[in-house]
């Protein structure tokens, strides 16, 4: 028979990715909105905090680094579902102030998670302005101590390409 401190530790092992996440990170990022804006700079704060032990809520805000302007910002949720191997399936979530939802499902490992959208999981409301996101591809992954992440997205516009690159750092 397996100990509790056998089975606790295994637990721990499994759950370290998630708790790792926690805290508050900043850094800095690149973007490219095409046709309408070329690459940009951006300062980037993301708060993420534990709710259930597969749980997390984060916020994330983005400014202007040469006169520090509110560029974007979001909240959501991740859900984490780990399985034998170490990873799992993830479930994420988000709310954009303008006028999108998206529901993003994918997979996590020991150090990274990538989900995107389905065609029917992002939900616009009618002040939401074209052109319309259709689909997001996001990855976020630990390197070194830093949460490097991605985020591909299409538009009526455009097909699928990199939105954004960052790499921010645990303040706390």
């Amino acid at each position: 028979t397996q100990s509790t401190w056998g089975l606790e530790s295994e637990r721990i092992g499994k759950m370290a990715f998630i708790e790792s996440l926690c805290g508050v990170w900043r850094g800095s990022g690149t973007g490219i909105y095409p046709p309408r804006v070329p690459q940009f700079g951006y300062g980037e704060e993301l708060t993420i905090k534990k709710l259930k032990p597969n749980v997390l809520h984060f916020t994330q805000r983005t400014w202007n680094p040469e006169n520090d302007a509110p560029m974007h910002s979001e909240t959501g949720y991740i859900k984490f579902f780990p399985d034998e191997s170490g990873g799992g399936r993830v479930e994420f979530t988000c709310v954009h102030p303008f006028g999108v939802c998206e529901i993003e499902n994918g997979t996590f490992s020991a150090t990274k998670f990538t989900c995107s959208t389905s065609p029917d999981s992002i939900i616009r409301t009618a002040s939401a302005k074209e052109p319309f996101v259709t689909k997001l591809v996001r990855s976020w992954e630990l390197q070194d101590g830093k949460l490097v992440y991605s985020l591909d997205m299409a538009t009526t516009v455009v097909t699928l390409q990199r939105h954004l690159d960052a790499m921010l750092e645990k303040q706390q």
